[in-house]
């Protein structure tokens, strides 16, 4: 079956979940024959560093680097070269020339969030750009990444027609209690990985460690990526209590399995979220998770996690105060944490993905 999996995430994102994710089930078409999944080249610049890094992707995809996305945008528009030849298409994202490309082919859309629907005064810039609704009216199969999402797709667009089914994300092996110690990190600390401002809510995070700080004076709150902190978060860090004691690190995909693995616990506040990939990935290190109780990240935590209710910083506080002063909590969410992240792997999400490929080819 000859799959193409579009260019358009990776001429965007040097970096970044949506493209991991591709990243990640393409790895396992190349490396599971058994998969029936023959993915064609890449036809187009890309910039991203997951594809152009590694040698198996590398020798299957014949991927072409690029220093800006212009040059990859650009090639959107233009007829690629295996286009002809794909049974399937995989859209990775919704810019207009994807939909009229790929003439013969059965496409596959993926929803990863209805963040720019239901929040539109979050729109990022690409959103503005974009033609979700037209490109899942073209599909001929529709992929959404929760539950959480799928109902959300559907109570904003009932009326649209193609079968839809929910495929998990997965986390990478790296990702696990048993990592090399890194002794850069701080010694005790209180996690968050990824952006922070908007619906992310990092702030209420930000309170409640503060609430805590006092009883806890051992304990560093560290952000890690999501861009350096503005000024304007810098100083309302340092007029906290406690404001010393938050810090920021730009980490390398190396050191992110050492630094979840090496946290007391680990926090996402988002007020929605598709998937909530960070709160997989701590759960699979086996570290204690704070979850806001909405969207889908109560799927991805099921029983392993602790829960609170979005934006309120006071019952945040509360659980934080409770597992890092109760070494028998954290234990029993350390295990909790690696069975529930045993239900989640790579190889089932590509698995699931290669059978919606061939329902789709075999409808009439």
């Amino acid at each position: 079956m000859k799959v193409a999996v579009d260019e358009q995430i990776f001429a965007l994102q040097k970096h970044g979940g949506i493209s991991r994710l591709f990243y990640e089930v393409m790895k396992q078409y190349v490396a599971n024959p058994d998969l029936d999944v023959d993915l064609l080249p890449f036809a187009r610049p890309i910039i991203n560093d997951y594809v152009l890094t590694d040698p198996q992707l590398r020798e299957s995809l014949k991927p072409v680097g690029s220093k800006t996305t212009v040059q990859g945008l650009f090639r959107q528009a233009m007829p690629g070269q295996f286009d002809s030849q794909a049974e399937i298409v995989h859209h990775t994202f919704y810019l207009p020339p994807g939909l009229y490309r790929y003439k013969n082919a059965k496409r596959i859309v993926t929803v990863y969030d209805m963040i720019p629907e239901l929040m539109r005064n979050t729109k990022r810039r690409l959103d503005f750009a974009t033609r979700k609704r037209k490109f899942l009216e073209a599909a001929d199969h529709v992929i959404c990444i929760s539950q959480s999402t799928l109902n959300d797709v559907q109570r904003i667009w009932p009326d649209l027609q193609a079968p839809m089914s929910v495929v998990y994300l997965g986390a990478n092996p790296a990702f696990n209690p048993n990592v090399a110690h890194d002794p850069s990190l701080p010694r005790r600390y209180v996690l968050h990985v990824g952006n922070r401002s908007g619906y992310k809510d990092s702030w209420t995070l930000t309170q409640a460690f503060t609430r805590i700080a006092g009883d806890h004076p051992d304990i560093t709150l560290l952000y890690v990526g999501g861009g350096a902190p503005t000024p304007t978060e810098r100083k309302q860090w340092a007029s906290l209590t406690g404001g010393d004691r938050i810090s920021w690190l730009c980490a390398t995909e190396e050191q992110l399995p050492s630094i979840y693995a090496q946290a007391e616990l680990c926090v996402v506040p988002s007020r929605y979220e598709g998937f909530g990939l960070p709160t997989l990935e701590g759960l699979a290190s086996g570290t204690p998770q704070i979850l806001a109780d909405t969207s889908s990240l109560p799927e991805v935590g099921g029983l392993a996690a602790r829960y609170f209710t979005p934006g309120n910083s006071g019952q945040l506080a509360q659980h934080m105060d409770a597992v890092l002063s109760d070494p028998q909590e954290r234990a029993r969410l350390h295990e909790l944490g690696l069975t529930q992240a045993a239900q989640f792997s790579w190889q089932k999400t590509a698995l699931e993905t290669a059978s919606i490929y061939h329902q789709a080819l075999n409808q009439t």
